[in-house]
């Protein structure tokens, strides 16, 4: 059976999402069907150590596949860096966007592509009230792998760990709302409470430094005292995902209370592990978080993009802080309740939400081609 030849240009070696998404998208993908042939942007092998040797051969290979003639060009890259392949049968882009609109000049490039896929309905309407041709926009949603992600995981553990932890994973970055997340917990709990929250922060675009002076001043700025506050562990190392899953399933809930996400991965893999999951009604994460099997924090209206954005005219959320911490509260005082939604959301993300399901999404696509 001739198989299709598949270009496909993202980030690779990375722990950015598209990264985590194409490596596990590539993988699930059918290889009796594909030739597949990887190109990566930005880093070119495992600089950080995040990958499994399993995995990082198998990517390694895919990378080293000669390129064929006339293949289906894919880019799964923001649209900025979108190129269109003048040899190939048809290119395709998969990209998102977190805030109520895309930027102006995505247009134009997005429209140059035969097809569009976003991971959500969010970025469907975002795209097309934008002015990108809707009869191109395709939702391919993204995934988590329940065979990595799950309750039984053996937890990793650390000095002096709380009875209970809330854990938050982020990019550090005013988007994910972290003032919003220390304000809630350091009203909502005092130190005479077992408990610590767990920031698995990424560094992309800052140093460690910078984060623990920031942290400070948010701090004392709000007029809390630095030895008078609930524990904050503090985690800056990259981790592959086998140490990720030992470290949600360590703690007892996760909270992120964000502006706006095209996605939003750590929620589905702390709902895969059978976390109850506090995250911001709003944005891409609405496609798999509901009522029955999250957390949602309401939010106070939209607010326009600022702290460094070059971006006029775009808004995002804005998450209530008091609601962030009732339900910060409610988990830890009604565990029982919790465990039970976060059973309920495993459930959900198991029969619906895996990188095989995904994966299927994107082979219906792309036979079309065959």
């Amino acid at each position: 059976m001739r198989k299709l030849p598949v270009r496909w240009t993202s980030f690779v070696y990375d722990a950015s999402g598209y990264a985590d998404e194409t490596r596990n998208m590539v993988l699930h993908l059918d290889q009796e069907k594909l030739q597949i042939k990887l190109i990566p942007a930005g880093h070119r092998s495992d600089t950080f150590g995040i990958l499994e040797e399993d995995t990082r051969q198998k990517l390694d290979r895919m990378v080293q596949e000669k390129d064929h003639p006339n293949p289906v060009n894919i880019v799964w890259l923001p649209a900025f860096y979108l190129t269109r392949n003048s040899e190939a049968v048809a290119n395709i882009v998969r990209t998102m966007f977190e805030t109520d609109r895309i930027p102006a000049e995505w247009v134009k490039p997005c429209n140059h592509m035969d097809e569009i896929w976003v991971p959500s309905q969010f970025n469907v309407e975002t795209f097309t009230q934008m002015g990108v041709s809707p009869e191109k926009l395709f939702v391919i949603h993204s995934g988590v792998d329940p065979d990595m992600y799950f309750p039984e995981v053996v937890p990793t553990n650390w000095e002096n760990k709380k009875g209970y932890n809330f854990l938050s994973v982020f990019e550090w970055h005013h988007r994910k709302g972290w003032d919003v997340l220390l304000d809630a917990y350091l009203t909502g709990f005092s130190k005479k409470d077992d408990v610590a929250l767990v920031l698995k922060v990424n560094l992309s675009f800052t140093t460690i430094e910078k984060v623990q002076r920031q942290m400070y001043e948010h701090i004392t700025s709000r007029g809390f005292k630095i030895d008078n506050i609930p524990d904050i562990v503090l985690i800056n190392q990259y981790y592959t995902s086998k140490e990720m899953a030992a470290l949600y399933a360590a703690c007892d809930a996760f909270v992120l209370p964000s502006r706006g996400e095209g996605w939003g991965r750590p929620y589905m893999e702390a709902m895969a592990v059978g976390l109850p999951t506090i995250g911001t009604c709003w944005s891409g994460q609405t496609e798999f978080m509901n009522d029955d099997n999250s957390y949602l924090i309401s939010i106070d209206g939209l607010e326009h993009v600022s702290r460094g954005h070059v971006l006029p005219g775009h808004q995002w959320a804005r998450p209530s802080f008091e609601h962030t911490m009732a339900l910060m509260r409610q988990v830890y005082e009604n565990r029982a309740q919790a465990c039970e939604k976060g059973s309920r959301a495993r459930k959900e993300i198991v029969e619906s939400w895996s990188w095989k399901n995904a994966a299927e999404k994107v082979e219906q696509r792309l036979n079309q081609f065959l």
